[in-house]
C-alpha cells in the first residue's frame, strides 16, 4: 500500500496543480461573481443559479503506472483549490 505524509501530500498536490494552472487573485473571483449576478438579474434567472465558490481539487492517482512508487502522478478532474 502507498503511504504519504500530509505535508508531502499537500506539496505534491500544489506542484501538480500549478504545473498546468496558475493561481488567480481573489479580485478576479469577485469580478466574476459580480458580473455573474448582473447577468443573471438581467436574464431573471438569479433564483436558479449559484455564485462560484472555490472547492478542493478532485483527482485520481495513476497507480497503474509502472513507475508509480518512484514518480507518482495524478489526473486532475476538477482543478479548483481553496487557499
Amino acid at each position: 500500500m502507498y503511504h504519504i505524509t500530509i505535508d508531502e501530500y499537500n506539496k505534491f498536490i500544489k506542484k501538480e496543480l500549478y504545473k498546468s494552472y496558475k493561481l488567480a487573485p481573489t479580485s478576479d473571483l469577485d469580478n466574476i461573481n459580480t458580473n455573474h449576478c448582473k447577468l443573471m438579474n438581467k436574464l431573471r434567472v438569479d433564483d436558479r443559479t449559484e455564485l462560484y465558490c472555490p472547492t478542493s481539487p478532485h483527482f485520481n492517482l495513476k497507480e497503474h503506472k509502472k513507475d508509480f512508487l518512484t514518480k507518482p502522478s495524478i489526473r486532475l478532474i476538477s482543478p479548483t483549490w481553496e487557499e
